[in-house]
């Protein structure tokens, strides 16, 4: 009986040490991090410059798709596109947090350019992706807690694992999701994308910058939406977006992937930036 309890308590002892090991080498290691998640996108805004930037792009993964996530290149442009998990509030955290970086090196030539698909703005707060596209990165005095908006502390309060989001071992790594439990929204335009697109707009006057706006091609398997997202869009009082899109219109559905939002091919997606499918709303 002796012999067992040792057995037992040595074998407690080594799977203590082994688990507090574990979690050392995750803590101090970059083992198993997201290295294509949204700390990438940080990384770049946080960046500075040593010249004049001309243009940034912000968007989602249509955008992405296209243009990619780089730091800044020979013509002087800047990308941070990624996906529509970072809702287009995290864009605009993304720019802020550049341009106050990059303060020197911006001027009224400087562009903003979002580029958006009409079907990524339904992303909220709500959705499993959240904990790791947007609490994870912009929880902190950087973005959300320098900005304080009531509105989006409101919405993560009730979060699991909140209060841990911003420690190393939880933050780079994209094994922890979210349990919180999904809200039905038969909304095109969630509230955080309102909100999102106006601080951007804000955003760009303050500091004197031009902004535009690209409404990518949409397939026209989602025909029957487009005028929900311009009543919504109407509704939202977001009235230079609204005029963009009464230029809209559809795209025949061979041009897209299975999900009837993103192009087969990047060289597709390309042709169409030029293209009379493509909207462009020069806001200032």
């Amino acid at each position: 009986m002796r012999k067992f309890i040792t057995n037992f308590i040595l074998f407690f002892l080594v799977l203590i040490i082994t688990l507090i090991s574990v979690l050392l080498i995750l803590q101090f290691t970059n083992i198993f991090t997201d290295v294509s998640g949204p700390d990438s996108v940080v990384h770049i805004s946080e960046m500075k410059s040593n010249k004049k930037i001309k243009k940034i792009y912000i968007g989602d993964s249509v955008a992405d798709q296209l243009f990619g996530h780089n730091e800044i290149d020979s013509n002087g442009c800047i990308s941070m596109t990624l996906n529509a998990a970072l809702t287009v509030y995290g864009h605009y955290l993304l720019l802020d947090n550049l341009c106050y970086t990059n303060n020197n090196y911006l001027d009224s030539n400087t562009e903003v350019v979002l580029i958006i698909s009409l079907k990524g703005l339904a992303t909220d707060l709500t959705r499993p992706t959240t904990f790791n596209y947007f609490i994870k990165p912009f929880y902190n005095t950087k973005f959300i807690l320098k900005h304080n908006d009531s509105y989006v502390l409101d919405n993560i309060s009730d979060y699991n694992f909140l209060s841990i989001s911003q420690t190393s071992i939880v933050k780079f790594r994209p094994y922890l999701t979210e349990n919180i439990e999904n809200v039905i929204n038969n909304k095109l335009l969630s509230d955080i994308n309102i909100l999102g697109l106006k601080k951007i707009q804000e955003c760009c006057k303050k500091r004197n910058l031009r902004f535009s706006i690209y409404i990518m091609p949409l397939s026209d398997y989602w025909d029957q939406d487009i005028s929900k997202f311009k009543m919504e869009i109407q509704n939202a009082n977001l009235n230079e977006v609204s005029i963009a899109l009464n230029k809209f219109k559809t795209t025949p559905d061979k041009y897209f992937v299975f999900d009837h939002v993103h192009f087969k091919s990047k060289k597709e997606g390309l042709s169409f930036l030029n293209g009379s499918n493509v909207i462009l709303q020069r806001i200032k």
